[in-house]
């Protein structure tokens, strides 16, 4: 590839292409569920509203209402997990270094330890069979394993149930963009959390929705979001981490439009895929979209590690690329102190992988800039 540019013209005037702007549901489409929650004047607790959402998301996931948790956001959605498991203070808990700083954030606050870990080079997550030979080689107790759905694509749950199976180490999985590309997935007992996030697929402005087959789990993740409390008589104590009744009058407002908005981040995806492809093709790039699914990021891996270069000759341009993920956990000063492994992976797809504007309703002509901008910048 030829060298960079170092700068775009200064004469030239450049239209600002927003990497993400969120879409939620209208006041308008809120609002009969507002009216319900004013006649209720039930506002949180499992209130009817969440109680029906719950069901709803169940519908989606095509599993039992009764394997199915609500939370106030994705993080503590992690959390209520990870203490549901009653883990050993202080044990470690595996994680990719290649997420966003969530995902270790919620062992911390769990009481565990971060151990941070490889991806698989081709899916950028953690790999059970190559995870269960690097265990005899880690040292400490390992409470639990916090493994990360990439950007919107799946994993395989069976394959982790039967990791937990084998190796008696719980897995739980932070699926936090995948909403839509877990809907015809079998689930297993490893729980999975999803977000709700204003910047996720089916959005709340904070919320996570929580499956798994296990139902003693399910029931404990359950008490760990109402300060441990089933009944009256608490086990293990527990957080404040409920769904309130107005973020699931917004879930509500978002199931009822999700038909006709899926359809529109498909034809999205799609234009940002046939723009994208011809560029790829030229330059050896790795487009990364979930299969049969959509989700909220458009995500290039470089042939070469320059992203840092790229970003900022797009960002000159106009267009506010970045990194989502950055250059991995352990790039951060928060989490440079954690025990970790061989990241070789990590560090390459810190140098190699961009983040381009992509949303539902971004504009065609603008996701044609960014491809004709990239090709330019790549063209030296």
């Amino acid at each position: 590839m030829h060298a960079l540019a170092m700068e775009a013209p200064m004469e030239q005037a450049f239209e600002t292409i927003e990497m993400f702007r969120p879409l939620l549901p209208t006041a308008k489409d809120i609002l009969p569920y507002l009216e319900r929650i004013d006649a209720a004047r039930w506002y949180s607790n499992f209130g009817p509203l969440e109680v029906s959402l719950k069901a709803r998301l169940a519908e989606h996931f095509k599993v039992s209402p009764d394997n199915t948790v609500t939370a106030a956001s994705a993080t503590a959605g992690l959390i209520s997990v990870l203490r549901a498991l009653n883990l050993p203070k202080d044990s470690l808990c595996l994680v990719p270094s290649w997420t966003f700083v969530a995902t270790p954030a919620s062992a911390i606050a769990s009481e565990l330890t971060p151990y941070f870990v490889d991806v698989d080079e081709t899916t950028w997550a953690l790999d059970p069979e190559t995870l269960k030979k690097q265990i005899p080689h880690i040292k400490g107790i390992i409470g639990a394993v916090l493994v990360v759905a990439p950007f919107g694509k799946t994993v395989d749950i069976q394959a982790w149930d039967k990791f937990t199976a084998e190796t008696s180490i719980p897995v739980v999985v932070d699926a936090a963009s995948c909403i839509d590309s877990f809907r015809n997935v079998k689930f297993g007992k490893t729980a999975v959390v999803f977000s709700m996030h204003a910047t996720k697929i089916i959005g709340v402005g904070e919320g996570a929705v929580i499956i798994s087959s296990d139902a003693g789990l399910v029931r404990h993740v359950h008490e760990q979001t109402n300060f441990g409390y089933y009944t009256r008589r608490i086990s293990i104590p527990g957080i404040n981490s409920k769904m309130s009744e107005y973020s699931a009058a917004v879930g509500h407002a978002a199931l009822d439009l999700w038909p006709e908005r899926r359809k529109q981040w498909v034809a999205t995806t799609e234009y940002c895929k046939s723009v994208l492809e011809p560029v790829a093709k030229k330059h050896n790039l790795t487009l990364w979209f979930p299969e049969d699914a959509v989700s909220t990021t458009c995500n290039v891996r470089l042939p070469t590690e320059t992203a840092d270069a790229v970003i900022s000759q797009l960002q000159v341009r106009g267009i506010k690329a970045r990194q989502w993920w950055d250059k991995g956990c352990l790039a951060q000063p928060a989490y440079a102190k954690y025990p970790h492994g061989d990241l070789s992976v990590t560090e390459r797809l810190g140098r190699s992988v961009i983040s381009l504007p992509f949303y539902c309703d971004i504009p065609q002509h603008q996701l044609a800039t960014v491809a004709q901008t990239l090709d330019q910048i790549l063209q030296g």
